[in-house]
């Protein structure tokens, strides 16, 4: 396994976990009245999230070009793993991408706890957490020779 394999694959995981446990505790202290905006933890998560989406993208690029190039004619679980995480993932960048910035500059295109930025923290999780287990799992190619 490759250092930044393991290094990508923690960080996705991490970042996967910390998205899950905001998401749910965000119902418990969202109501609280306090003199800073709670919502402020979503900004902050939300810079590193858009790290690992393109962490994410990268990595599932490469492996989709890998099983492209092992093309044997059929359809592989691995070939169809890679090409649906990246979808997935494409998916999730479109939508995150465009409220994210959106929102950086100053237009609200949806409430911030719409259904669409809890369809795009549900993907999230699913998406980092399936790239992290891929990425830790991976296995180094057997040395020729």
């Amino acid at each position: 396994m490759a250092p930044w394999h393991k290094a990508a694959g923690i960080l996705l995981a991490l970042l996967a976990l910390a998205v899950a446990v905001n998401m749910l505790a965000w119902e418990f202290y969202s109501d609280i009245e306090t003199t800073a905006p709670v919502h402020r933890v979503w900004d902050v998560l939300n810079g590193f999230m858009a790290g690992g989406i393109i962490i994410a993208l990268i990595y599932q690029g490469r492996e989709k070009r890998r099983q492209d190039r092992a093309d044997d004619g059929g359809v592989s679980y691995a070939y169809l793993a890679a090409n649906l995480l990246l979808l997935a993932t494409i998916l999730l960048a479109i939508w995150f991408f465009r409220n994210w910035l959106a929102g950086l500059s100053g237009i609200e295109l949806v409430e911030r706890h719409s259904f669409v930025w809890q369809l795009v923290n549900g993907l999230f999780v699913v998406t980092m957490g399936a790239t992290a287990g891929r990425l830790l799992s991976r296995r180094q190619p057997a040395a020729a020779g």
